[in-house]
This record gives structure tokens, C-alpha cells and sequence, in this order.
């Protein structure tokens, strides 16, 4: 099986992403089953979405797993629905900001994954990691990336599932927020990702 996994760069002012660092380790030890591609996204309007595209079509997976950084998110929140909706509460990497419009003009309201969120959230937590089921992925760019994903699956355009996972802050980025934020190591994230992995390939049983 071929998976793409793909993740952010900074954003709103930081000089990390944790999806990004998440994606770039999962490449560093092989997965029984799986080859692993990866593919980085940048935090701008139209441009996520067509570079997610574009890595798709380039690499051709089975699966997608793309990536993103969420401020409140204590573990994986595993994202089971996509918006047809960009509402932006802060601008992009452009300095572009949208309010209540489309993702994709005339494409349907939104779209559920057919992965099996529930297993693959009790996978990670077996691997001893907080996960939880996400109802969507919020209106930002996460939301317009996988919206396209599903999107661009649903017409027949790619021929691979895709998830959204939401990951917390690196615990420097909650430090130098002051706020208390919640976080999480990578080599964390990546452990319960390796477990959703070998769920998905079928390595550590049904």
C-alpha cells in the first residue's frame, strides 16, 4: 500500500509546524506494508489545495493522510467530515482572509471520509496515545485541503481515500504562547500515526 501523508508550513506568525515535523519523521523508519510519500503544503488560498492535488496525482497513493496543526487539540483528532466552506478567522500565509464562501462553487455541502475513523482512533489510542473522533475539520485551510481531497475523490478525478488529523502544538510553541496551550512531542504524534498506519495495511490484525 502507498500512502501520502502530507503536512503544513508555518503559519500565523510561528517558525514550525508540528503536522510538517510529524510528516517528515514518519519517512525515517519503515512501515511493514507501506510506502510512505510526503508532501508539504503551503498555509495559502488555492494554493493548498492544488499542491495536495498535484502530490496526489504525482504519487499516486491508496491513501492520503494529510496533516495540520490545531491550537486546542489535546491529542489526534481525527477529522470525519469536510466543508464546503472558507471562513477564515485569521489571514493565510498571503495575508488573504475569506469570509463565508465555497471551497469549491456548485460542489456539494460537504463530505464524510470512508475511512474507519472510529478504528483507526482506537488504534492510536492502544499505541498509548490521546485520540479522539473530530466532526470536521473547521472552516482554515485544513478544512479547504481536505474538502478538495474529498472532493476531487467523489467526481472520480483521484483514486485514493483520504483523512484529515488534527495534531497539538510542539511544547515549545505552547511555552512561548504564555497561554498555557495544550501539546505534544512528535515522536507521540508519530507513534500513534504508525499505529493508524499498520491499521490501514492490515500489519497489526483486523
Amino acid at each position: 500500500m502507498k500512502i501520502l501523508v502530507t503536512g503544513f508550513e508555518p503559519f500565523a506568525g510561528s517558525d514550525v509546524n508540528p503536522s510538517e515535523r510529524a510528516a517528515t519523521a514518519l519517512t525515517s523508519t519503515p512501515i511493514v506494508g507501506a510506502e510512505v510519500e510526503i508532501a508539504l503544503l503551503p498555509c495559502v488560498d488555492g494554493a493548498c489545495e492544488r499542491v495536495l492535488l498535484d502530490a496526489v496525482r504525482q504519487h499516486t497513493p491508496d491513501i492520503t493522510i494529510a496533516l495540520g496543526e490545531h491550537g486546542r487539540e489535546t491529542g489526534l483528532g481525527f477529522e470525519r467530515f469536510a466543508l464546503n466552506l472558507r471562513d477564515y478567522r485569521i489571514p493565510d500565509n498571503a495575508g488573504a482572509t475569506v469570509t463565508d464562501q465555497p471551497v469549491i462553487r456548485g460542489a456539494p455541502a460537504g463530505y464524510f471520509t470512508k475511512l474507519p475513523v472510529h478504528t483507526l482512533v482506537e488504534r492510536a489510542r492502544r499505541a498509548g496515545v490521546p485520540s479522539r473522533v473530530s466532526r470536521d475539520a473547521g472552516t482554515f485551510l485544513c478544512n479547504q485541503a481536505y474538502f478538495a481531497l474529498l472532493h476531487a475523490r467523489a467526481i472520480g478525478d483521484i483514486g485514493c481515500d483520504g483523512i484529515f488529523v488534527h495534531v497539538p502544538r510542539l511544547p515549545e510553541q505552547a511555552a512561548a504562547s504564555g497561554k498555557g496551550q495544550p501539546s505534544m512531542v512528535t515522536e507521540t504524534v508519530v507513534r500513534g500515526l504508525r499505529a493508524t498506519m499498520d491499521a490501514l495495511v492490515g500489519t497489526s490484525g483486523a
